[in-house]
């Protein structure tokens, strides 16, 4: 069976801690924007490669200091994790700024279809989703 105590103090919570951060088994915080840390991994779905690369990203969404991390080949059987500066991350597009759609008019949508012909490229031409090129020819009466 099943001891119940009574009274007994709560134990406080143990975080190693170096300066207030967590303290990283790997190097993160010593290294300097441009450093490379190599470790031994066969390829990207290597438990040794997935592991760092969530330590690093953890690390660098944690600290919020202006820098990332980017991860690469260096040889066979070894890979690297640099440090690099946020504005060097590539943009993703999905937090790429639009175009407002209000400013699109319905002379600019007919001149990019004519030069582009394809969604995609009308898309890439106003910097817009290929849904909203979609939405604008409803909009304007173009379908």
């Amino acid at each position: 069976m099943f001891e119940i105590i009574k009274n007994l103090p709560v134990p406080q919570k143990y975080v190693a801690t170096k300066k207030g951060l967590r303290v990283s088994k790997y190097p993160f915080e010593e290294m300097e924007i441009g450093d490379c840390l190599a470790f031994s991994a066969e390829s990207i779905k290597d438990t040794e490669y997935k592991k760092i690369y969530g330590y690093a990203m953890s690390f660098a969404r944690r600290v919020k200091k202006g820098y990332t991390f980017r991860f690469g080949k260096i040889e066979e059987g070894k890979f690297g994790c640099w440090k690099i500066e946020q504005s060097d991350k590539v943009e993703s597009r999905k937090h790429k700024q639009r175009t407002s759609t209000n400013k699109i008019t319905k002379e600019m949508l007919i001149e990019a279809f004519e030069n582009e012909g394809t969604l995609t490229g009308i898309s890439r031409a106003l910097n817009i989703s290929s849904r909203t090129v979609s939405r604008l020819k409803i909009k304007y009466q173009m379908i």
